[in-house]
């Protein structure tokens, strides 16, 4: 009995001792690997020399609990028939391939890389050759794969997932490269991120498609869907948090200077994509913004002739900021989603972006509120920042050959402190909720003219800045409530309905304009 008893207390305290003595570093290789021999690969490999897992059979390496393996290249499933599979798991794991780093090289690769396991290689490609087949996993807080460039579907098929907080770092990024390849890339999940230090391609000569999902975030230079004729291009933005950033321009549908294939961005569901130069949607591409999307462009929008936008009828929204809108179609059904986005302008006080006049100018009248001319649903300018436009009339949006000034027709106007309209010497119609109204200058009840209570809203805010005083006061959208809003209601004086001011009206004018005057001389 006592045998036992002691017998069974050095048992457990072995035990004990074995669980809690570290883990040693371990490298697991198995199956058709080359170089053959195991210690190779067990002694943490060579700088010098390539690396296959699954030659021209199957083939398997598991780098864990924080052990390195190094080799020149990487090949994961190397010839046809092939199947090659590689994980490299938990903080501290590491494969790193000096060179390029194939995944699907002619036959079936895999790699997982989870639980802030890392690999890093000048070039990587996921199915490279005609046939193959490549997955890539990027799993887990801290989980990372660092590129030089890097193609998802080269000549065949590739899938890349970053998922739960998993990391991709390269420099130009590319997905769909040949015409018989088909590349999907999903950043999946708050925290998983893809950075391209340089530009983007989604679809070059083939099928490219990405998600970014539930918080994931995208950054590039510039972005192109759909580049090439006969490709195909498609993005989604979806989900709260979820972010595409493009440092540069977004073409979609082609690239700077030219259509291409065919390029499709959709934005949804609290998703948001911001362009900070130029996003061009060509005529081969769509634009469609479904419910709380949210697109942001920094120096212009541009909607080349047939290119097609959409838009929920809730909170599908486009902000201007500092951005001209440059509308080139005759194709107004093409783009009906106007009647349903928001566009908020918000460049700021020294900005004035200039808005394309595309409507037939039947004046304000409710015929004019039509897809046919263009109609947009909100327009807001001032947001975040102050915001002004000028209407300008470059392209023949009504393609009537009779090269008449267009308008403007919107459904509703918001002016937030700072806003301007310079109208130049076109016409901007709205409802608000009521009959059609033409804009004036000086109107800062958008009542439909210029009279007393524009007036009244002036100098009831008068020597104020702008806040606490009423934004509408401050038509000239300096921030400051004076003589320049004054001038503005006092120039403009009876538009909309030829009004007259009463006695009384005249000696507060009078007045007014002393104050002003008297402000000048000081």
């Amino acid at each position: 009995m006592v045998r036992s008893h002691i017998f069974a207390w050095v048992l457990g305290s072995l035990l004990l001792l074995a669980l809690a003595a570290p883990l040693q570093a371990v490298i697991t290789p198995s199956g058709d690997l080359y170089p053959t021999g195991l210690d190779w690969w067990i002694g943490g490999g060579s700088p010098y020399t390539e690396a296959f897992i699954g030659k021209t059979g199957t083939g398997s390496v598991t780098i864990n609990l924080g052990s390195y393996l190094t080799s020149y290249k990487g090949r994961i499933g190397r010839y046809p028939g092939s199947v090659g599979v590689v994980t490299v798991d938990g903080n501290g794991s590491t494969w790193d391939s000096n060179w390029a780093l194939h995944v699907g090289q002619e036959g079936q690769g895999t790699l997982n890389i989870t639980n802030g396991g890392a690999v890093s290689n000048s070039y990587g490609y996921i199915g490279t050759w005609y046939d193959s087949a490549g997955d890539v996993t990027v799993d887990g807080n801290g989980s990372t794969w660092t590129n030089g460039d890097l193609t998802v579907g080269r000549y065949s098929q590739g899938t890349l997932d970053i998922t739960d907080g998993g990391t991709v770092i390269n420099c130009d990024g590319d997905i769909g490269y040949s015409s018989d390849s088909a590349g999907v890339a999903t950043v999946d999940g708050s925290g998983s991120t893809w950075t391209n230090n340089g530009n983007l391609t989604v679809g070059i000569y083939g099928q490219g498609t990405l998600n970014i999902t539930n918080g994931g975030d995208v950054s590039n230079a510039d972005g192109r869907i759909g580049f090439y004729s006969g490709s195909t291009g498609e993005v989604t933005v979806g989900g709260a948090g979820s972010t595409w950033t493009n440092s540069g321009n977004l073409y979609v549908g082609g690239y700077h200077s030219s259509s291409g294939g065919t390029g499709e961005l959709n934005v949804s569901n609290g998703g948001s994509v911001e362009v900070c130069s130029i996003l061009n949607v060509w005529g081969t591409g769509s634009l469609n913004i479904g419910a709380t999307g949210q697109v942001s462009v920094g120096e212009s929008l541009v909607l080349v002739q047939d290119s097609t936008l959409t838009a929920a009828d809730v909170g599908a929204t486009i902000h201007m900021t500092g951005s001209a809108f440059q509308n080139e179609s005759a194709n107004s059904a093409n783009l009906a989603g106007l009647g349903n986005l928001k566009m908020i302008f918000e460049g700021g006080t020294e900005d004035v972006d200039p808005f394309e006049a595309a409507g037939e100018d039947v004046g304000a009248v409710i015929g004019g509120f039509t897809e046919a001319n263009f109609v947009l649903d909100t327009l807001q300018l001032g947001g975040t920042a102050a915001g002004g436009i000028q209407l300008i009339d470059h392209y023949d949006n009504q393609d009537d050959g009779t090269g008449v000034g267009e308008a403007v027709y919107v459904n509703n106007l918001i002016m937030n402190a700072g806003a301007t309209i310079d109208l130049k010497w076109y016409n901007l119609y709205y409802l608000n909720g009521e009959d059609p109204k033409q804009f004036f200058c000086g109107d800062a009840d958008l009542d439909g003219f210029v009279g007393q209570t524009d007036l009244d809203m002036v100098l009831g805010d008068w020597g104020e800045n702008v806040p606490p005083a009423d934004p509408r006061a401050d038509l000239t959208g300096d921030g400051f409530v004076g003589q320049g809003d004054l001038d503005t209601v006092l120039g403009n004086w009876g538009e909309g309905t030829g009004s007259i001011p009463e006695p009384a009206t005249l000696l507060l004018v009078a007045i007014g304009a002393c104050m002003g005057l008297r402000r000048r001389i000081k």
